[in-house]
């Protein structure tokens, strides 16, 4: 890949939008319906901890 012409090559461009739509769709959304919707107030919370927790003094605004 190179910056001169801010181009990346089609097959490397496709290579990485199929590795960032796995990424996407088997960690990143699984992981945030678990750990972001709030029991107590409805809605999402987008404020966590790499453990799934709410932030030490975290409160809802």
């Amino acid at each position: 890949m190179s910056l001169s012409g801010n181009r990346i090559p089609q097959t490397q461009a496709a290579e990485l939008c199929e590795c960032y739509r796995a990424s996407l769709l088997d960690d990143v959304l699984p992981w945030w319906m678990k750990h972001s919707l709030d029991p107590e107030f409805g809605g999402y919370v987008t404020s966590r901890t790499s453990t799934g927790r709410q932030p030490i003094g975290w409160s809802p605004i």
